[in-house]
């Protein structure tokens, strides 16, 4: 078995349960503006936040997704409780994490998510100081699936590909992390409509991924 030197996680849908928080505010937004939606909207789940206003701005017949994008913002300001993303952390991602570092694994986190929207969760979150690395899809011109980011991370870290270990749970994740070569570990998720198959293996939770290791 090759030795992981290296752990890069996803955040959304894997370091915090967000993505049912997200979609449950969206709907609520589109239900406020009476703007019809079918099942097609699970879609968007696990897409980058660019796609997503994307796909809204259509239902809205093409209105400009930057506005829409504030407009939603506003609305959730004004009309919803903050996420509480301390609630939503994954409870065994702390002593994973130290287990990692304990047996001198980098730890990188690569999300699509906004820079500014990392920060606020691990700040909150405190876990700010257990990465290695932190990278934003949003700094590439293309976001997961593309392998960008990922390629980014092994050159950054220096290791070679057969030894990071990338934990995913959405189809654009994983196939980010496959399309670079990387061996990539499925959070199971059954609640969207996720096509984890490409994964090389599927877990129940994080603990799992330590026995990937030895």
């Amino acid at each position: 078995m090759i030795m992981i030197k290296a752990v890069i996680f996803d955040m959304d849908g894997v370091i915090i349960d967000s993505e049912p928080e997200y979609l449950k505010r969206l709907l609520a937004f589109l239900d406020a503006k009476k703007v019809s939606y079918d099942d097609d909207i699970y879609s968007i789940v696990g897409i980058s936040n660019r796609e997503t206003w994307d796909y809204v701005s259509k239902l809205f017949n093409g209105c400009d997704p930057k506005e829409l994008q504030d407009e939603y913002r506003v609305f959730v300001a004004e009309r919803l409780r903050p996420i509480s993303y301390i609630e939503i952390l994954n409870s065994k991602l702390k002593d994973v994490i130290n287990e990692l570092k304990n047996r001198d694994l980098k730890i990188a986190l690569a999300s699509s998510s906004p820079i500014d929207h990392i920060k606020n969760v691990l700040k909150e979150c405190e876990i700010d100081n257990l990465f290695d690395i932190v990278v934003t899809g949003e700094d590439f011109r293309r976001s997961k699936p593309d392998p960008a980011i990922y390629e980014y991370v092994v050159k950054e870290l220096g290791f070679q590909k057969d030894e990071y270990l990338v934990i995913e749970d959405s189809t654009y994740g994983i196939t980010a992390a496959k399309a670079c070569g990387l061996k990539c570990l499925a959070l199971r998720d059954d609640r969207f409509r996720f096509d984890q198959e490409k994964a090389d293996h599927k877990i129940a939770s994080l603990e799992e991924l330590l026995n990937y290791l030895d």
